[in-house]
């Protein structure tokens, strides 16, 4: 990870960053700002009362029978989403708001599909091109080596 560096940090500091990347709350909290959040968490999410209401036994049921089925695997979670709510209405999606569509959330999720591909490659090309730079300098410096050797050689 060092060799990703910036110029601008100092080693010492970047070495610190790292250590706090790797740190468990950091990493849980990458993870859970990365990852969009489920029909079902979506659903109890916006189930809770700010006022301290009391919810009706059926949507009760359903938040915890979400919770629990989201606690084993996010998988098992949508399944029971799907199960408990039905299918979709074409043209619809549920948990999103009244002007999202299919479609939309297709786009969105191949927007950002590219935005990280391209993410990836322009690390790589960085690389690349800081690899080639090292390369030029050697050179340069190998040239201005061999022209004093040569000045040296056919001077006085």
């Amino acid at each position: 990870m060092l060799k990703n560096r910036p110029k601008s940090i100092p080693e010492s500091h970047f070495r610190k960053l790292i250590a706090y990347w790797r740190t468990e709350k950091v990493k849980a909290a990458s993870k859970a700002n990365n990852e969009p959040p489920t029909q079902a968490e979506m659903f109890v999410e916006t189930r809770q009362s700010t006022k301290r209401k009391s919810l009706d036994e059926d949507t009760l049921d359903v938040i915890v029978h979400l919770q629990a089925e989201n606690k084993k695997s996010k998988e098992l979670a949508i399944r029971a989403f799907q199960s408990i709510f039905g299918k979709e209405k074409a043209g619809r999606v549920r948990c999103h708001g009244r002007v999202t569509t299919p479609t939309l959330l297709k786009k969105n999720e191949e927007i950002a599909t590219l935005k990280q591909q391209h993410a990836t490659e322009k690390a790589t090309l960085e690389g690349k091109v800081d690899v080639m730079q090292k390369e030029v300098d050697e050179l340069k410096s190998l040239v201005k080596m061999m022209l004093q050797q040569k000045s040296l050689r056919s001077g006085p």
